[in-house]
Parts: structure tokens; C-alpha cells; sequence
């Protein structure tokens, strides 16, 4: 089976190792039933994801992330992350930033393979996936720096 054609694209302020995200993502997508024939995933701002959420969901609000997903037999996918948002989660949700981060892309992917979370069966669903995949892969460190609230941040 051909691997797919992955890419990693980051904000000036979120300074990573795309190697190791893409290495991340392989395992992640070794763990899902579908064939992927492109994956990009884009790390935005706030303010740049808030801007995708009204234009092409009409949704006046900020989010984590936002998934656009093209398929036939195999999948394209496009999946936006907000750095800023996920920094902010890891906080709440008293998990690590990267670990927050993981769990985002884990969860792009899942909503490109089909995988919904619009009712609280399908979170719980979503969740349980989610947690078995991250039980699942090779925590790598990847992220480097980053500036949040104006303010550099080192991992």
C-alpha cells in the first residue's frame, strides 16, 4: 500500500519538528481503518481559524479545529488546529500542550475516516478512539517553540 503524501504547515509563532509530526501522523494512521492519499495539517492562529469558522461554516466563534475532507476510494484531507486554542485546552483539560496537540490530530483524522461527535454518544465514541490511539503511538516531542499572548515559549 503507498503511503500517503503528507505535510505539515505552522505559524511563524508555533516553531516545530515536522518530521516528527509526520512520523506521528503515520502511526496515527496506521491505527484507522482507510487508505489516506493526502493529509495536510495547518497550524493557525485564533484569529485565522475564527476567520475559516464564519466563512465556511457560518459559525461566529472560535474552535480547536476545523476538518475539510475530499474522498473517493482514498481520503484527502485538510485539518486546521488552532495552536493558540490548544494551549489554552491543555490548560483546562490539565493535560500537556503536546499531549492536547496529539489529540487534535488524532481527532481531524477520525472526523475524515467518518467519525462524528455532534451527540453525546458520537463524543464518547469520538473520546474512547481518541484515547486508544494516543495509548497507542510514540510520544514524540515536537513542539519547539512558541508565542502565546505575545509571549515566547520554550518546551
Amino acid at each position: 500500500m503507498k503511503s500517503p503524501k503528507i505535510e505539515i504547515f505552522s505559524d511563524r509563532n508555533f516553531v516545530i519538528d515536522k518530521k516528527a509530526i509526520k512520523k506521528i501522523v503515520n502511526q496515527i494512521l496506521s491505527l484507522v481503518d482507510r487508505r489516506f492519499e493526502n493529509i495536510s495539517i495547518n497550524f493557525v492562529n485564533d484569529n485565522q481559524l475564527l476567520e475559516m469558522n464564519i466563512k465556511h461554516l457560518n459559525h461566529n466563534y472560535y474552535t480547536d479545529i476545523l476538518t475539510f475532507t475530499f474522498s473517493d476510494d482514498s481520503i484527502s484531507t485538510e485539518i486546521f488546529i488552532s495552536f493558540e486554542r490548544a494551549f489554552e485546552n491543555s490548560k483546562k483539560y490539565k493535560t500537556t500542550f503536546e499531549e492536547e496537540i496529539l489529540r487534535l490530530i488524532s481527532h481531524g483524522i477520525l472526523h475524515s475516516t467518518g467519525l462524528n461527535d455532534q451527540t453525546r454518544s458520537e463524543k464518547l465514541k469520538m473520546r474512547k478512539v481518541e484515547n486508544k490511539i494516543l495509548n497507542s503511538i510514540e510520544k514524540l516531542k515536537f513542539i519547539k517553540k512558541f508565542k502565546v499572548n505575545d509571549k515566547w515559549q520554550s518546551m
